[in-house]
């Protein structure tokens, strides 16, 4: 007992510290029934049954979604799991900024560290990803919460050069993974850190050496080894990516960045170049006054910073606080992208090539605020050893306050993006037109048996065309308030075909088909051909896209080409005639010269049908499927009922195990994968696999033997300090 008062009393303000987080947490517990969806994402949902999937789909999700795993396993419900995840990330960051004072600020004091620890978890910076929209809730933001450990091991590595820290920043860089999932967060990370060392020259904290060089190297090649299972499979998938933002319209690549960049007075404050948010957007009718305190108060920080050049010339840590000060610098003006004063040098940088994935704001902005936490603990540092401890305490009192809405609570009910403009009375999720915050009807689950018993592998397709606010792929469902991505495909255990996607190019066929008033029979076979089996028609779309189409629908039942097996006031449910549907993997005798024409579909849709037939396969994982070719008379084309995709391979392998790959890969049927084999004979079997996939496996070889190696270092470095520290305790 008397260990653990002393132990409470020693580390009162770090324990003081994890209770604000755990109330911020209670307070904006989420309403029960609901869920976070918005205009590109949506919070994890079903995760148990769509683990798999998404793991051979982005292997950099698997450590984030493994915790939502277990949860979903349990059962714990979608609102239960919304408060975890905050709950992680300002625990995680809380705790992350913490260790890293440890690491440099040791004899600081513990309300010092502790109180700039709650300001890297709470700013206007983490609020803003949480009112946002959904991306707060995703893998996108889980590299904020690691950047600390990651900045502070590296800089240790670097500086001590000793292997502990190497393998620290590894293993950090390990688990950070899924922040990775989009490459731009990873570039913008490594930016950061290739600025911070040469700083660290610039400021002489070290200086060129062979071995600094061949450290260096070494912690280079390590990082690789561990990011391996998500960097390969990346990689191919990237380099498309940056390709088909090069060809983008150059004059829409530089509107974004106009529209996306953050002045410099903004940045000072961590506040956003959008007034929907906190505190521009200041929900409190009865505090309203108080609004342009909470805006200066913003500023406090750098205010603090500024003050400490007064006493310069006396100032600890001047070298680290001049290294991060230089970086925080040089994020902000990126961050201010072609705004004033920065037009000229930022265009040129953002048009390198890759370099274009950080126009967003967020992509450089997630670094920026661990550097002014940096130079603010040393700023606040230097004034309490001036004998100015009240006000710091004063300062830091309300610069915490800053973030109102963590402490008032319900941030997303009543201070949400989507709420910015509307009266004090109308910002409500519960009343206002369009949330965030959204509850999937019930009537949605009525057919989650039948459709997940069903053991074909076919596609659920969606209609009517219903675009959302966000453009291309995004839905809207007004009679439940969804506008961005349709979260009732995390329902069901067989992947959409989205109303709102173009699957063949240049041409969205449910828009055509919402237009055109014309006999619809070409829209059952044109998703016949995609492998559909179901239709999920959404009477929940706007007013206007039913009332033109649902007749149509209705013409499609009456002739016997649609099924209707459940319909309520939210969708009807419809199974197509099987004459219809191809399966997933077919041989098809010839190939066609498909048009984008209902026409045309119309008169050669039959044709397709009947030079098709299914292929004798197995499913060796979602991404690779094995064709048993041996018994097959048909030997012409092969077709995968996937959009089609350069990095989907075909490889034939022979009786004698001889394998090779199939090199004609072609557009099929309009928008899927076909390979032509030029010669079937003593062709035993043949592999379809995304090539991503293959990587991903290489990856986790390397990723998984290199992880033990540091693991068992780790492991091993521990006991034989213990080992020491006993002999040095005997000795004495």
């Amino acid at each position: 007992m008397s260990k653990l008062l002393s132990f409470t009393k020693k580390n009162k303000y770090f324990l003081l510290g994890i209770l604000v987080p755990f109330l911020v947490i209670i307070t904006n517990a989420f309403p029960e029934g609901y869920i976070i969806s918005s205009t590109d994402t949506s919070q994890p949902l079903n995760v148990s049954q769509h683990f798999l999937e998404t793991f051979f789909s982005t292997p950099s999700y698997f450590l984030f979604l493994l915790p939502f795993y277990f949860l979903d396993f349990l059962r714990v419900s979608p609102a239960a799991q919304l408060s975890f995840l905050v709950g992680f990330f300002i625990f995680g960051s809380y705790f992350s900024f913490y260790l890293f004072t440890r690491l440099f600020f040791e004899k600081s004091s513990d309300f010092l560290r502790s109180s700039v620890s709650l300001f890297y978890a709470l700013n206007l910076f983490t609020l803003y990803i949480f009112t946002m929209h959904a991306l707060g809730y995703t893998h996108f933001f889980f590299l904020y919460v690691f950047l600390p450990l990651l900045f502070g091991f590296f800089l240790k590595f670097i500086t001590k050069q000793k292997f502990i820290y190497l393998a620290l920043f590894c293993l950090t860089l390990f688990l950070a993974s899924p922040g990775f999932g989009n490459p731009a967060f990873f570039l913008s990370f490594l930016l950061a850190i290739l600025v911070l060392t040469g700083t660290l020259f610039l400021v002489k904290k070290i200086k060129l050496t062979k071995k600094l060089l061949f450290q260096m190297i070494i912690l280079a090649f390590i990082s690789f080894l561990v990011s391996s299972f998500w960097f390969l499979p990346t990689l191919p998938i990237t380099k498309s990516g940056v390709e088909n933002l090069n060809t983008v319209n150059p004059t829409n690549f530089d509107w974004a960045l106009r529209t996306m960049g953050n002045p410099l007075s903004y940045s000072l404050g961590l506040n956003h170049f959008s007034h929907d948010y906190f505190p521009f957007n200041f929900p409190y009718e009865k505090l309203l006054f108080l609004k342009n305190y909470f805006l200066l108060a913003s500023f406090l920080p750098i205010f603090v910073v500024l003050l400490s050049f007064i006493f310069f010339k006396k100032l600890r840590y001047k070298k680290l606080f001049l290294m991060a000060l230089i970086i925080f610098l040089f994020l902000i003006s990126l961050n201010a992208k072609i705004g004033p004063p920065f037009e000229k040098i930022n265009y040129y940088f953002f048009h390198i090539w890759g370099i274009n994935t950080l126009r967003a704001y967020d992509k450089i902005a997630i670094v920026v605020p661990f550097f002014l936490a940096f130079i603010f603990l040393v700023s606040l540092k230097n004034l309490m050893e001036k004998k100015k401890k009240k006000l710091a305490v004063i300062i830091m009192l309300l610069i915490l306050l800053t973030p109102l809405p963590f402490y008032l609570g319900k941030f997303q009910q009543n201070l949400s993006m989507r709420f910015a403009n509307l009266s004090p009375e109308d910002k409500d999720f519960r009343t206002s037109r369009l949330t965030f915050l959204v509850k999937i009807p019930e009537e949605y689950n009525y057919i989650k048996k039948r459709i997940n018993s069903d053991p074909q592998k076919a596609f659920i397709a969606t209609l009517p065309n219903n675009l959302g606010n966000s453009g291309t792929g995004s839905s809207n469902y007004p009679a439940w308030k969804l506008n961005g991505i349709d979260v009732t495909q995390y329902i069901y255990n067989k992947k959409f075909i989205e109303a709102n996607l173009d699957y063949f190019p240049n041409w969205y066929f449910t828009d055509e088909f919402n237009q055109l008033n014309t006999d619809p029979e070409w829209l059952v076979e044109t998703l016949g051909i995609m492998n559909a089996k179901y239709i999920l028609y959404h009477l929940d779309a706007p007013p206007g896209e039913v009332s033109a189409s649902l007749w149509k629908m209705r013409v499609l039942e009456e002739r016997g080409r649609i099924k209707n097996l459940e319909e309520n006031d939210y969708f009807i449910l419809y199974e197509i005639k099987p004459a219809y549907v191809l399966p997933y993997l077919t041989y098809q005798k010839e190939k066609f010269e498909w048009r984008n024409d209902p026409v045309w579909i119309e008169r050669h849709a039959q044709r397709i049908v009947d030079a098709s037939i299914e292929a004798s396969s197995r499913e060796i994982n979602p991404k690779k499927f094995e064709i048993d070719f041996k018994n097959s008379s048909w030997s012409k084309n092969i077709i995968l009922a996937e959009k089609f995709d350069p990095l989907w391979k075909a490889y034939a392998i022979q009786e004698n195990g001889k394998k090779y790959e199939l090199k004609n890969h072609f557009l099929a049927r309009g928008y899927a994968n076909g390979w032509q084999i030029e010669n079937g004979e003593n062709i035993e079997k043949i592999i379809i696999e995304y090539y991503p996939t293959r990587l991903m496996w290489w990856g986790i070889w390397l990723s998984g033997l290199t992880v033990l190696f540091l693991i068992g270092y780790l492991i091993r470095y521990y006991r034989k300090s213990k080992v020491l520290k006993s002999k040095v305790e005997n000795n004495n």
